[in-house]
């Protein structure tokens, strides 16, 4: 005896709404009277039509709930996965992309039937694209992996895809120190007088409490320095000799190490 659907569901654990969508269906099903059986005499056709309508709406129907919960479940199968899983999934993926696009300029370097007339660079050029966005999203293990793969299968080319001087290779270079970014205090000199280091402006400023007298700012325009009405200070590009003209400048000594 076939079980019920609704039963069947429940017992494997299938999500409630399989059920009655199955049961929608199969209820029309039964309604629709095979073509064999109309036979051309004063047969209901408009009804027997109507019906075949309802079933495929309904066949519709469950098909659309099925690619929904096949969907919801790789999802949530997605969401369950650790880092280093994530991790790999992406990693096997770049591979394969790698041996595709490789393979392909492989192909066109040999002149292998099918790959003639094929434009190179457009292979070259995606795989630069792949490496250069992993790089900026600060996936830099990854990018070394995909290069070394690139390195040992270009052995096998007839020719490399990409040579030494490529900016590929530039993109497994260890990532460069972030500029310190604020202002850091050099120095104070008495009266409330600072030296200050604007990293952002990339300048050496000396900042007064009130104007100072104009034998200091006569001294201070013929060292170089500019009055900056914005910042209110007086500054200088950033340079050790800024730093040892503010000093003897104001007379300030070093109050704390630079950070």
């Amino acid at each position: 005896m076939r079980p019920c659907p609704r039963r069947a569901a429940t017992r494997s654990g299938g999500a409630p709404q399989y059920a009655p969508a199955l049961g929608k269906s199969a209820n029309w099903q039964t309604l629709v009277s095979a073509t064999p059986a109309t036979g051309p005499a004063r047969f209901p056709v408009a009804r027997n039509n109507k019906a075949l309508e309802a079933e495929h709406r309904r066949i519709e129907e469950l098909n659309d709930w099925a690619q929904r919960a096949r969907a919801a479940a790789i999802a949530r199968l997605r969401r369950s996965r650790t880092a280093e899983e994530v991790r790999s999934e992406l990693m096997a993926t770049l591979r394969r992309d790698l041996i595709q696009s490789l393979g392909a300029i492989a192909g066109i370097d040999s002149g292998a039937e099918g790959w003639r007339g094929m434009d190179r660079s457009a292979f070259t050029s995606s795989i630069l694209r792949k490496l250069r966005r992993l790089a900026e999203a600060g996936e830099h293990g990854m990018v070394a992996e995909a290069l070394a793969f690139i390195r040992r299968a270009q052995e096998k080319m007839p020719k490399p895809a990409f040579p030494d001087r490529s900016p590929i290779w530039r993109l497994g270079d260890p990532p460069a120190a972030e500029a310190p970014s604020g202002e850091e205090l050099i120095a104070e000199a008495p009266g409330g007088v600072q030296i200050v280091n604007n990293h952002d402006l990339q300048r050496i400023q000396i900042r007064f409490p009130a104007k100072p007298p104009e034998a200091v700012r006569a001294r201070l325009r013929g060292e170089g320095w500019r009055w900056s009405p914005t910042n209110g200070a007086w500054q200088r590009q950033n340079t050790a000799a800024a730093i040892a003209s503010a000093r003897r400048i104001v007379g300030a000594e070093e109050t704390r190490a630079a950070a």
